[in-house]
């Protein structure tokens, strides 16, 4: 849950492309990435249904009628597979004899690939969340240099907070500042790159390398 969580706002407007009715669905990663990440807090949702004895049906209903009212800025067609997505979230969390989270999480990467069930495979929705958290960070990059802050003050920022992590050696913090500072370089070196487009540039660049190294493996 927490691979996805981190670019779980990034993706939300992008959600609003138009699909041909006569066209066969085609699911870009970065909105595969946005529905992937989004179901942590639905299983949360059918936890505490099923903890409170909530029918399923009545659970289900519930939570696809919130759905249908909040989320207006989905195309019919796509939201209608959201909804399913999320409905067979709840029977798959309904059926699990473990109330845990960790338990219930298992069921994301099943119930997700219903979205898209022939274009991704398990494999892909679990190399999507690591995509997802590597690209996480570019638009908030973005965000503050769009501020007008310098990069060698952004820089500075990001080496005092990354010093501050007690819980890192400082092999870590040296790997993670190296990381770090890379993805911010480059958004200084693409300002007219917005960050929701750096991240999908990235996230989509990441996906198809491991589909081509998983190719390569099989």
């Amino acid at each position: 849950m927490k691979i996805f969580a981190t670019a779980f706002s990034i993706i939300l407007l992008l959600m609003a492309l138009d699909v041909r009715a006569d066209a066969p669905v085609s699911v870009p990663p970065d909105e595969m990435a946005y529905i992937c990440g989004s179901l942590g807090n639905y299983v949360q949702m059918a936890i505490q249904a099923r903890q409170s004895g909530i029918p399923l049906e009545t659970a289900i209903a519930a939570v696809k009628g919130s759905m249908q009212r909040n989320l207006t800025m989905f195309q019919p067609e796509k939201l209608a597979r959201y909804q399913d997505v999320v409905g067979d979230l709840f029977t798959r969390v309904y059926a699990s004899q473990d109330a845990s989270m960790t338990t219930a999480n298992v069921e994301i990467t099943s119930a997700c690939r219903t979205y898209a069930p022939t274009q991704y495979s398990e494999e892909d929705v679990r190399n999507l969340g690591a995509c997802a958290m590597k690209a996480s960070p570019y638009p908030g990059y973005a965000k503050v240099r769009d501020t007008g802050m310098s990069l060698d003050d952004q820089m500075k920022w990001l080496k005092q907070h990354i010093d501050s992590m007690n819980q890192y050696s400082a092999d870590q913090k040296s790997q993670l500042y190296s990381d770090l500072s890379g993805k911010m370089r480059y958004v200084y070196d693409h300002r007219d790159m917005s960050g929701d487009a750096i991240y999908t540039q990235k996230l989509t660049a990441c996906f198809d390398d491991s589909k081509r190294a998983s190719n390569a493996a099989h």
